[in-house]
């Protein structure tokens, strides 16, 4: 199963993406990569200089600045991310380290609900 790879500029120099497991960020000094089941969520600061901070589960914050006539394309990988988080799939995975929904996994294995799921 492969997830659709979403992309969203915040500048004209930094792009953002998700492909269902990892949030990328592009053309800061480096890449930073964000793992679902490190839960980041996307907040906006509104004003003169708007700031978009990416906020993880279990502490720990990436901001930097956006173009505010990007923010349309920001809100939709947000909402797409928001929709992605561990905690809204249920219980956690020992053996897949992710975590399950009752149906679906990151790496296309089947979901027994128990926390063992089995392939394909």
């Amino acid at each position: 199963m492969t997830t659709p790879l979403h992309e969203a500029p915040a500048t004209d120099s930094v792009l953002l993406t998700f492909d269902g497991r990892v949030l990328e960020v592009f053309g800061l000094t480096d890449t930073h990569r964000y793992h679902i089941w490190r839960k980041p969520q996307l907040e906006f600061s509104h004003g003169r200089h708007p700031w978009l901070t990416i906020v993880l589960g279990q502490g720990g914050r990436h901001s930097f600045g956006y173009d505010p006539h990007r923010l349309g394309g920001l809100r939709a990988l947000a909402d797409r991310l928001a929709r992605s988080r561990p905690d809204r799939w249920g219980f956690g995975c020992a053996v897949m380290k992710y975590w399950l929904c009752g149906g679906w996994c990151p790496q296309g294995w089947r979901c027994s609900g128990t926390g063992s799921p089995s392939p394909g």
